[in-house]
């Protein structure tokens, strides 16, 4: 029975996952992920890496790849998406491969539930972005890294796995650091292994790629939007820094509260003697807190580590104080409560725009990816009701070229300006001068406007 204890486990969270992840269904893709999926769709059917008539460079090519089959097979609404749970499902194996060696089976599979109900997990598998399965490798290559010390042959496939990381985002790239130098500190007679440069040389072969065909393409191996992106959006290196330490220390928008004080206990703990998790902890949340845009996804790497720790120091604590396990039922059970809101309001729009209606209490815009989301669902359910046959609907940029196969009714005509057709129903948030035939209830306003044509 022992035996079948952890792939029955493992079935359970699998299960879960799914079940989480399908009220995402509804809505549609947007933005970084529409791109993706036109990227891939570039690779897969004419070998170039280009949007729109033009070679691009800003977003690594890796999730647009390996995304596109099941565009191909399900469309780019639905594909996007299953691509996303795969590599949610990626995540917690690679989480409970991480642990298991440092920590025990238990710990890490209390970890993976962790992970499983953390609100930033979620709501990343329901988007379809490219930040899951770069995790799922980041979080790998750790898992391939730790044997690697006992069987020195894993460092090719944390070489592999690390090479390919770098080439989903640019977020693996301290590892490049932290590998030879925890060998070094470490390990110093594998310095002297083969299978270890031979794992390094895998991985900045494989990143290299990316800087050739910029070479090629561009003449610049650096070539990329975001150099100058950064240029313009940061002033100030040392308070961007500041700033965003404290935008993920906050419980909001790391870990809530209470599993954020077990792992920090869990570092102080367990810190010194797992140097290597915690030094990839840092390594896989270190460039979120020099990035501009603040969000849960680009530190996410970091989390399951420190959910690991967390998870370290509950069992720690049920093993050794008998008198105080009221307590820590009561913390689970409070646990319980705080991440059921959480997946509500951060996870899931409708359950979001419910919120704001009946409890309130917080701001009814938390600027949050499934409320605006949501608000676009409902807008698009309007149109399909009630637009007349054979009607316009103007989408405008990358969204128009995959709103246009499966978003609308099949009869209606998504163009992408009113000079192809009008007038033409559009989506809208924000402000506007016409008035609207339809808005949402909840924040932000969502709106369905009527275009008329231009006057010529």
């Amino acid at each position: 029975m022992k035996r079948l204890q952890t792939p029955l486990i493992g079935a359970l969270v699998v299960v879960a996952a799914v079940l989480l992840w399908l009220p995402g269904l509804r809505l549609p893709i947007i933005s970084d992920t529409t791109l993706y999926a036109l990227l891939g769709e570039s690779v897969w059917r004419h070998g170039t890496y280009m949007f729109n008539g033009a070679s691009y460079a800003k977003h690594l090519p890796l999730h647009a790849i390996v995304s596109y089959p099941f565009v191909w097979l399900l469309g780019a609404q639905i594909g996007m998406k299953v691509s996303a749970l795969l590599a949610g499902v990626g995540v917690l194996l690679a989480t409970y491969l991480l642990l298991r060696r440092p920590f025990g089976k238990r710990v890490a599979l209390l970890a993976v539930v962790f992970v499983l109900l953390h609100h930033g997990f979620v709501l990343m598998m329901q988007l379809g972005s490219a930040d899951l399965l770069f995790a799922a490798l980041f979080l790998s290559s750790l898992a391939a890294f730790v044997s690697a010390e006992e069987r020195p042959r894993m460092y090719i496939i944390a070489g592999l796995l690390l090479g390919l990381a770098s080439l989903t985002r640019y977020n693996a790239v301290l590892l490049y650091l932290l590998y030879p130098a925890f060998v070094l500190w470490k390990r110093p007679r594998q310095l002297r292994s083969g299978w270890f440069w031979s794992g390094i040389t895998v991985a900045i072969a494989l990143f290299g790629l990316w800087f050739l065909r910029n070479a090629l393409v561009f003449g610049n191996p650096f070539h990329t939007a975001y150099s100058i992106e950064y240029r313009v959006e940061v002033h100030s290196l040392w308070s961007l820094f500041i700033e965003n330490l404290l935008y993920y220390v906050s419980p909001s928008h790391n870990v809530l509260p209470v599993l954020l004080i077990l792992g920090f206990l869990g570092v102080i703990q367990y810190g010194r003697k797992q140097s290597f998790l915690l030094l990839s902890m840092v390594a896989g949340g270190a460039l979120a807190l020099v990035w501009w845009v603040k969000g849960i996804r680009f530190a996410f790497p970091a989390y399951p580590i420190f959910l690991g720790f967390a998870a370290a120091e509950l069992q720690y604590l049920w093993r050794h104080f008998h008198r105080g396990r009221i307590l820590i039922v009561l913390c689970i059970f409070l646990t319980t409560v705080l991440h059921a809101g959480a997946l509500c309001i951060y996870s899931y729009g409708a359950c979001n725009s419910w919120f704001d209606r009946t409890v309130g209490y917080i701001p009814a815009n938390l600027h949050l990816s499934p409320e605006g989301l949501n608000g676009i669902a409902l807008a698009r359910d309007y149109i399909n009701e009630h637009a007349p046959e054979g009607a316009a609907v103007l989408v405008q940029g990358p969204n128009y070229f995959t709103w246009k196969r499966s978003v609308f009714r099949p009869d209606l005509q998504v163009v992408p300006d009113l000079q192809e057709r009008c007038p033409a129903y559009e989506i809208e948030q924000g402000q506007t001068d016409l008035v609207p035939l339809f808005t949402t209830e909840s924040e932000p306003k969502t709106m369905v406007l009527l275009r008329e044509c231009p006057h010529l």
